[in-house]
């Protein structure tokens, strides 16, 4: 009789049931995959022998369980911790009790302890960057990764590049030749051509001691003036920095307690805008995380030379130049000088500011070699600066190679971490234990673990999910054949049934 054969068909069509019930149940379970029975049939030949043709199946059976691990559609989440896998790979999960269990499931967050956890609370392994952003180019031990929220410290500016600039060849040489004057009877002019620095120093004449009074860090020589204050008298003023400009009294007249008398270069001063043709700034940190301004004050000489001058902070004492600029036919910078000591290029500027309030000093190498001379006007287009002040955390981002790294209110950016995928010989073979995870199992092989977009490994799409890779209509339609079958292999138990209540019949 065919009960056999019936009865095994009701069980593999009600174990496919199960298994097409599960997947539907798991239609919105994130990193879910779906799984489907495989059926095969039954024969046995004890009774037949060897002869095939006196066969008679008896039914059928599920041999396994097979899930397919094609991709879920990935889906955008309002968590940047979030990640989905696009390819092969599976998250790398420490579970409670130390053992390592895989998941497809990114759905991940940072607990109180500052790890990154799955949402049951487990632990994910990674290679955790070290104090300065750097995450180990090889090897590394994946261990739990850790989350620091701190801010991130300040960087003194070291390294400046003017990447796109022009100055314009149709510019005039810059000339400010002043004739300073206070009142109507008593000028001054400069004589002396040995001025290699800005200028722009005040006297206040004092007519008790007949001194001029010279702002802090000038000298003056002689100190006191001949009370008729002779016409021919000479004097030098002395900067800071030790470069001199000499004036000559060129008519007298009367001066009173606190009358001023200017002194201004005939070569270059910042505080003169018609001794130098660009000026440009860029802003520089110091150690401190202080901002400060860097000008740089661009005067043609000649034709295809200039000079640039620099300064910090409208601070004469900062004053550093001039270098001189050379210009080929082609508008490209062949050198500077004074060069910069070997082996930096010839096209480089090292500013030194030894001293800042509070700060260390700023030791800054300057690069001019994209900066031009063409016949258009003058700008700077493009700079850079390495330096930053103190930042905040402000977010968190996960790159394709599966980078966490935080974004800080200074607008640096700093690698936390990185998460590791596993791979294996066979995913078939991994065991289910709940909670979207699968164990290793000596028929999937030992796991391969490497960073994301390594080997065989997928890339990692972050601020998403992967969802379910369930296909609802197929399953439904699933559904429909397994019911059909099950009726039909119900049909046949039943005929089977009038054929033995015939025979019992027979009297």
């Amino acid at each position: 009789m065919g009960f056999t054969q019936g009865l095994s068909g009701l069980n593999t069509s009600s174990r496919a049931l199960d298994v097409i019930s599960n997947n539907i149940a798991n239609t919105s379970t994130v990193g879910f995959k779906s799984s489907h029975a495989i059926f095969a049939d039954v024969y046995a030949g004890a009774m037949t022998g060897v002869n095939s043709s006196l066969q008679v199946g008896y039914g059928s059976k599920i041999t396994a369980v097979y899930q397919s691990f094609i991709d879920g559609m990935p889906t955008t989440t309002n968590n940047p911790l979030d990640m989905a896998i696009i390819g092969n790979g599976f998250y790398v999960i420490q579970r409670f009790d130390g053992s390592t269990a895989y998941t497809r499931n990114g759905q991940f967050d940072i607990n109180k302890e500052g790890f990154l956890v799955t949402p049951t609370g487990e632990k994910v392994l990674g290679i955790r960057a070290d104090d300065n952003g750097k995450i180990p180019p090889s090897g590394g031990v994946a261990e739990p990764l850790f989350v620091p929220k701190g801010d991130i410290p300040p960087k003194a500016t070291t390294s400046v590049d003017i990447r796109s600039g022009n100055l314009n060849a149709d510019d005039n040489p810059a000339s400010a030749s002043v004739s300073p004057s206070m009142g109507s009877n008593f000028s001054i002019y400069t004589t002396a051509s040995n001025v290699n620095n800005n200028w722009n120093a005040e006297l206040t004449y004092d007519a008790v001691t007949m001194t001029f009074s010279a702002p802090a860090g000038y000298i003056l020589n002689p100190p006191t003036f001949d009370p008729a204050l002779n016409s021919g008298d000479t004097y030098i003023l002395t900067s800071p920095t030790g470069d001199t400009v000499e004036f000559t009294i060129s008519s007298t007249g009367p001066l009173s307690t606190g009358s001023r008398l200017a002194v201004t270069a005939t070569a270059f001063s910042p505080f003169e805008m018609g001794s130098y043709n660009f000026m440009h700034t860029i802003p520089v940190y110091d150690s401190l995380g202080g901002q400060h301004s860097m000008a740089f004050y661009f005067r043609k000489t000649g034709s295809g030379d200039w000079e640039v001058n620099l300064m910090l902070d409208n601070n004469i004492n900062t004053l550093d130049g001039p270098y001189e600029l050379t210009f080929n036919n082609m508008g490209e910078l062949v050198s500077i000088a004074p060069p910069p000591p070997p082996p930096a290029s010839s096209r480089l500027i090292v500013y030194d500011v030894p001293n800042l309030p509070n700060a260390a000093g700023l030791n800054i190498e300057i690069d001019l070699a994209n900066l031009h001379q063409y016949g258009s006007k003058s700008s700077v287009t493009d700079h850079w600066q390495n330096g930053y002040t103190t930042g905040q955390i402000a977010g968190i981002v996960v790159t394709q190679d599966g980078v966490i790294q935080g974004r800080y209110t200074n607008g640096q950016t700093k690698d936390l971490g990185q998460v590791v995928l596993a791979t294996f010989r066979s995913n078939q073979g991994l065991a289910r234990v709940g909670d979207n995870m699968w164990v290793e199992s000596s028929e999937s092989g030992p796991p391969i673990i490497g960073r994301p977009r390594s080997g065989l490994n997928g890339l990692i799409s972050g601020g998403q999910v992967e969802e379910s890779n369930v296909d609802l209509t197929q399953e439904l339609v699933n559904m429909i054949i397994q019911q059909r079958n099950y009726q039909a292999n119900a049909q046949t138990i039943r005929t089977q049934d009038q054929i033995m209540q015939t025979l019992v019949n027979l009297r």
